[in-house]
Parts: structure tokens; C-alpha cells; sequence
């Protein structure tokens, strides 16, 4: 039976994962933002304090109007492939012998990439496995290196767009606006240090219409209180 110390650690470290999911998915996240999503009581920057420390996550500070200023968190490529690769072992945890012999019969024929897409799991997951079977690697069809997934090589047209563009559209819009994954977008945007215009998020819209219902319910809690005697 688990202590409730226990418990409050592991409460904690659940809490921090999500967080840290929330800002690898989502670049830019901002304090509030964070707050809105996992209520009053988490403060982001304690609790990503240590990531914060080993250059796992970088805290920038930006301008708000209503709130003076604001933390914004950015992953780092360390904590991106940290992620990849728990993502990865935890989808190894799902492998069955029926699965195990599947991949042992298609490994040789297919690439990796079309692999996981069958699999639904990640091309590092495929490769671990084929790895732990002791599948063959020679002989194996190439990948094509103009698949959209790939990373790609950025013309200084397509930069040029992308710095005029990036403040004010969504990043889904730009992913599917220059072919590549909404990662290899993030990760350029990332390289040039662009940043969303003054009040623009990232989120999608459902999420963007909680925050501001959230918002908008304390400040009218908050005017209830004032002129309460």
C-alpha cells in the first residue's frame, strides 16, 4: 500500500511529464498558458526548475500587456529525442509474439518508415526491435529522401516566407503550406529564434476558446470580489 508520500511524489512527477509533453509539443508555451491548463496551484518554472538547470528547457521572458511580463519555455533537441526514445520503449512494452513475427517476415522487404506506420510506432521503436531479433539490415530498400517526414533543406525564399509568415499563422497551416512535418517546421522556427506575435498561441482552437473562458471567469470573479463589501 503505497504511502501518501509516495502518492504526492508521483502526482508530481506525472504532473511534470505532462508539462513537459505540453512544451515539446508546443514551443513557446507561456507561463499563463501552463497555468490555465493545470490550474492556480502549479507554478511552471519550479516545476521545470531542474530541466531549466541542465539545458533541457529554455525560459525566455516576453512582454504582456495585462500581466507585465511572462515566462515562455522552448525544449531543447535533448529533451525532443529524450522523449522520442521514452515514447519508443514504452510502445515496445506492446510487442507480441504475433507482432514480433510479423516484423520478422516484413523487415527485409520494407523500410523502416513504412514499417512503422503498420505498426503504429515510431521508426526507433522498429529498428530497436529488429535489433533485439537480429534481423538482417543488408539488402533492405532505401528510404526515399524526398519524403516530406525527412528534415529538409530550407531555400532562402522558403525562410524568408517563413519569417514573415510564422508570427501570425498557426503552425499546422505552415506545416501543410511547405510540405514538411509540423516537428521540421518547429525545429526551423526554433533555429531562427521566431516567436509568435503579442497574444498569438499556438494551441489549437478548442484549447485557445478554454483558455480564454478560463480567463475570462476569474476576471469576473476577481471584479465580484472587489465590490463585495
Amino acid at each position: 500500500m503505497t504511502s501518501a508520500i509516495e502518492r504526492e511524489n508521483q502526482c508530481k512527477k506525472t504532473i511534470k511529464e505532462r508539462l513537459l509533453k505540453i512544451i515539446v509539443e508546443h514551443p513557446g508555451s507561456t507561463s499563463a498558458e501552463l497555468v490555465c491548463l493545470f490550474g492556480e496551484a502549479i507554478k511552471p518554472r519550479k516545476v521545470l526548475d531542474s530541466h531549466i538547470k541542465k539545458g533541457l528547457v529554455r525560459a525566455e521572458q516576453v512582454a504582456d500587456e495585462r500581466r507585465g511580463w511572462l515566462n515562455i519555455y522552448i525544449a531543447a533537441e535533448e529533451l525532443v529525442e529524450r522523449i522520442d526514445e521514452t515514447n519508443a520503449f514504452r510502445a515496445d512494452l506492446r510487442w507480441t509474439k504475433a507482432r514480433r513475427d510479423e516484423l520478422t517476415n516484413r523487415f527485409p522487404h520494407e523500410t523502416s518508415e513504412a514499417l512503422a506506420r503498420a505498426f503504429s510506432t515510431t521508426v526507433r521503436a522498429i529498428n530497436t526491435m529488429a535489433h533485439r531479433l537480429g534481423l538482417p539490415r543488408t539488402g533492405r530498400p532505401m528510404r526515399v529522401r524526398k519524403d516530406a517526414h525527412l528534415r529538409k533543406s530550407w531555400s532562402d525564399a522558403e525562410t524568408i516566407e517563413l519569417v514573415r509568415r510564422y508570427p501570425n499563422e498557426h503552425n499546422e497551416t505552415l506545416a501543410r503550406a511547405f510540405g514538411v512535418t509540423r516537428r521540421n517546421l518547429e525545429r526551423r522556427a526554433a533555429a531562427l529564434k521566431l516567436r509568435k506575435a503579442f497574444g498569438f498561441t499556438s494551441y489549437p482552437t478548442e484549447l485557445q476558446e478554454v483558455i480564454k473562458l478560463n480567463n475570462r471567469l476569474k476576471r469576473e470573479i476577481h471584479e465580484r470580489h472587489k465590490k463585495t463589501p
